[in-house]
């Protein structure tokens, strides 16, 4: 497992890369659809302002935004570091003790006007496929509005051998877990 950095300009490259994968394959959304935290940095990194937003947050990931900041601050680059790979292998148990139930997607209104009008070309975009159990509630809950909607996912990072829900397009399938510019782990750096 690797572990890379990103900057707001490799992070702005890796956009840009990724939307050239995009477009270069012939599909040419006309919805985007941003699975938030990460998803909207990329979307507006991507197609500036002309997204949606939908939520899909694992359990806990509220809990743990409130306290890890103030603690990853005080720590070493190279803890971080070391702390990201236990998470993310802990967080891999979990998930495979969990199975795969359906996650909680909350969609809004407009969104959900556009889709049920159908015949959309929808990119889904996000920052990370980790389990892929988000991914997957998102794209059922796109196809539970309209079926008539053609769905494309798009992102950074892959983090695991076997997700549930692969994406069309991803720059590394390689288990490479990326500390994005708006980690707490990673704002610390910038400090």
């Amino acid at each position: 497992m690797r572990v890379v950095t990103v900057d707001g300009n490799k992070f702005a490259e890796m956009c840009r890369t990724l939307k050239e994968d995009v477009i270069s394959s012939g599909y040419s959304p006309d919805t985007v659809v941003a699975v938030a935290r990460g998803g909207v940095y990329l979307a507006q990194e991507m197609f500036g302002e002309n997204f949606f937003t939908v939520s899909c947050a694992r359990e806990g990931t509220g809990h743990k935004q409130r306290w890890v900041g103030a603690i990853v601050r005080l720590l070493p680059d190279s803890v971080n570091i070391a702390l990201r790979k236990l998470e993310h292998r802990i967080l891999g148990w979990i998930d495979k003790s969990a199975g795969h139930k359906p996650r909680k997607v909350t969609m809004t209104p407009d969104l959900e006007a556009r889709l049920k009008s159908g015949g959309r070309k929808v990119l889904v975009v996000d920052d990370a496929v980790d389990s892929g159990r988000s991914l997957r509630s998102v794209l059922e809950a796109i196809r539970a509005v309209n079926t008539a909607n053609e769905i494309h996912t798009a992102v950074i990072t892959v983090t695991r051998d076997n997700p549930v829900t692969k994406p069309d397009y991803a720059l590394y399938r390689n288990r490479t877990l990326v500390r994005f510019p708006w980690a707490e782990d990673v704002k610390q750096l910038n400090n």
